[in-house]
């Protein structure tokens, strides 16, 4: 779960980061593909009943 964003554009790359419930942070990868921290977002827009989920290709753990 997160709790914030923020979000900037450098040199036409996107670049987003995300607080997580924990406090640490995630950096999302925007410019080939989507990547969160190194992990590439596999199925993006899967529709739950409690919300949104992205599939990505490995575990995030907490550092």
């Amino acid at each position: 779960m997160l709790r914030s964003m923020d979000s900037f554009e450098s040199s036409s790359h996107k670049l987003v980061s995300l607080t997580s419930v924990q406090g640490g942070a995630l950096h999302v990868n925007a410019t080939d593909g989507v990547k969160v921290e190194n992990a590439t977002v596999a199925i993006a827009d899967i529709r739950a009943s409690n919300g949104v989920i992205h599939a990505i290709v490995s575990v995030l753990l907490p550092n």
